[in-house]
């Protein structure tokens, strides 16, 4: 049963980051927009894009790292 969990831990984790990531994103570009430095008209989707990118990776990278710990400590 333990060692099913852990491939459920390592999805969970890469999907929080990738969400995270993507949450961010869009958060940053309705600040950008708020304060008037970007347009309303035609956002820069390549911020929220861009920014879920970067968490998928992070999460992939986080995944790998949590994993490679778990192979190390039996």
């Amino acid at each position: 049963m333990k060692e099913a969990l852990q491939p459920t831990l390592v999805l969970v984790l890469w999907i929080v980051f990738w969400l995270a990531g993507t949450l961010g994103g869009a958060v940053l570009q309705a600040w950008l927009i708020d304060i008037g430095v970007l347009s309303e008209i035609d956002p820069p989707w390549i911020i929220t894009i861009g920014s879920s990118f970067v968490g998928f990776f992070a999460g992939a990278y986080a995944a790998v790292k949590l994993g490679d710990l778990r192979v190390r400590q039996k």
